[in-house]
């Protein structure tokens, strides 16, 4: 009898490995369960990074659009300065030729005068004789 108590039986083979299917079985359902409770997290963070990046994209696209007009505006404006320059030399221009001309009944002489101590004020001076 004491030679037959040292080795399994056949059942109780089959019961320790049904044993040992079972919690292997209940080793794989709490690991999973953990996975998908991890899996779920993380859906959720995606989502709300998602929310987020669409809420910045929608800030974006409006600063972009102020600043295609501010830029339309600047280039209208830029437009209209040059005009308004242009115009003021054309008549600055005709004024002087006026002047050289002596259609105003006289003549001046535009050469530089050293009493003046910078062109600017020589021409401004000019300008305000006419």
């Amino acid at each position: 009898m004491g030679a037959r108590e040292e080795y399994a039986t056949k059942a109780d083979l089959e019961n320790t490995l049904g044993k040992f299917k079972e919690e292997i079985i209940h080793e794989f359902h709490v690991v999973s369960e953990g996975l998908m409770d991890h899996i779920k997290l993380l859906a959720e963070g995606h989502s709300g990074v998602v929310e987020r990046l669409d809420r910045v994209e929608t800030r974006l696209n409006g600063v972009e659009n102020r600043l295609n007009r501010l830029g339309q505006e600047n280039e209208r404006q830029h437009i209209e300065t040059r005009a308004l320059i242009k115009l003021s030399f054309s008549e600055m221009d005709n004024r002087l030729s006026n002047l050289r001309n002596g259609k105003n009944g006289f003549r001046r002489d535009f050469r530089f005068n050293p009493q003046y101590k910078s062109q600017s004020s020589w021409f401004f001076r000019i300008l305000s004789m006419s």
